[in-house]
């Protein structure tokens, strides 16, 4: 996916067109199986990572629904120990850090070719994941680790650097 963009846009700038252009780029990282290459998985010290939120006894949420999805989607149940569940999140963000580092070699093609002042870049995602908040693994909640995604905007004419807080 990442080497058909940089062609694409390599392309682009090599014959440049009068009309404007819209280049959707579907990465599929992070997503289960939770599979990092090494190099990134590595980047991940398993000891410090903390555990997930919320999954302490008395503290798991009960409502029928949750309960169904524990049941039907049990990913939870296959955890051995701590440690396994860190695993799942070193793996996680390791896949977060491979896309991070595919994204910036798109966006450093764009930088290479000239097309980074007439270019507008937006990042955004369709969902996050449990990551094992509330023993949950993948989406389908409305906590925020499953619907809070980034929605990042790269472009001539808009502020570097600024953060905004409010829902987009």
């Amino acid at each position: 996916i990442r080497d058909a963009a940089v062609d694409w846009i390599e392309k682009a700038a090599a014959a440049p067109s009068a009309e404007p252009w819209c280049l959707f780029v579907s990465f599929v990282c992070p997503h289960f199986p939770l599979i990092a290459p090494p190099e990134y998985f590595d980047r991940y010290d398993l000891d410090s990572l903390p555990l997930p939120q919320g999954r302490e006894p008395g503290s798991v949420f009960d409502h029928p629904v949750l309960r169904t999805m524990r049941a039907t989607q049990n990913y939870e149940d296959h955890f051995r120990d701590e440690r396994h569940v860190r695993t799942a999140i070193a793996a996680y963000y390791g896949m977060v850090s491979f896309l991070d580092d595919n994204i910036g070699r798109v966006v450093g093609a764009l930088d290479r070719a000239g097309l980074k002042d007439d270019t507008v870049v937006v990042y955004t995602s369709d969902h996050g994941d449990n990551l094992g908040a509330h023993t949950l693994w993948g989406k389908s909640t409305m906590f925020e680790e499953s619907a809070g995604v980034p929605l990042i905007v790269r472009g001539a004419g808009l502020p570097a650097g600024r953060r905004v807080s409010t829902p987009a």
